[in-house]
């Protein structure tokens, strides 16, 4: 018998359920479609296979490098967030999971202006911006 979910605690807690099924996870992936509607001003379809696969539409592929951080850092952030959760007995709400996706982005963008990779201050701004 599986264990339910850490986040909902209503569903076995699956890969697939926990990073894109369980509503906290909703939540935050509406966070990250939001700044990369803002970003590209397209509205992407984060899908299973697009979150998984991270596969970027053809129209956004002027902003990959970023989404593809978006992605990742939020898949980073939501199996942390149950580890620390499950292991730690942790309350971590939607909220500060999403301050701690836009400290964790701005981190990485600050990164790399100090190695001389060009950033695009406006993505910067939309990323920090939105809530």
């Amino acid at each position: 018998m599986q264990a339910a979910c850490t986040f909902c605690h209503a569903c076995p807690e699956t890969l697939i359920h926990l990073l894109i099924e369980c509503d906290f996870s909703q939540r935050i992936w509406q966070y990250i479609a939001q700044v990369i509607q803002r970003i590209s001003n397209t509205k992407p379809l984060l899908t299973q296979p697009f979150i998984i696969s991270m596969g970027v539409p053809k129209q956004e592929k002027s902003y990959t490098e970023h989404i593809v951080l978006l992605i990742t850092i939020g898949k980073h952030t939501l199996w942390k967030i149950r580890n620390q959760v499950r292991y730690e007995g942790k309350q971590i709400t939607h909220r500060k999971a999403i301050a701690r996706i836009k400290q964790s982005v701005k981190y990485r963008l600050t990164l790399q202006s100090k190695r001389e990779i060009p950033v695009n201050e406006r993505i910067l701004q939309q990323i920090t911006d939105a809530s």
